[in-house]
């Protein structure tokens, strides 16, 4: 991945971030303390949801084996990948 590529997804994210408070500011003066607290609040939300499911998958993904082991006679095994 290029690095041109990550600084502009980058900066989009931070766009998103910056750009509602800025909105409710400009709009809603004074008044927009706490719309701006609650966005936040809910981004905090969704990142800790977007955590704990890459958690669970993660966690599901310990106890499926890479390879399968079959027993083709009385002493020979082969081991596929």
């Amino acid at each position: 991945m290029k690095w041109s590529r990550v600084f502009a997804e980058l900066g989009k994210a931070a766009g998103i971030v910056v750009l509602v408070p800025v909105v409710l500011m400009v709009r809603l003066k004074w008044d927009s303390v706490l719309p701006i607290i609650i966005y936040f609040q809910l981004l905090l939300i969704w990142i800790q949801a977007e955590i704990s499911f890459r958690q669970n998958e993660l966690y599901a993904a310990q106890f499926e084996p890479l390879f399968d082991v079959q027993v083709t006679g009385a002493s020979r095994m082969a081991l596929t990948i």
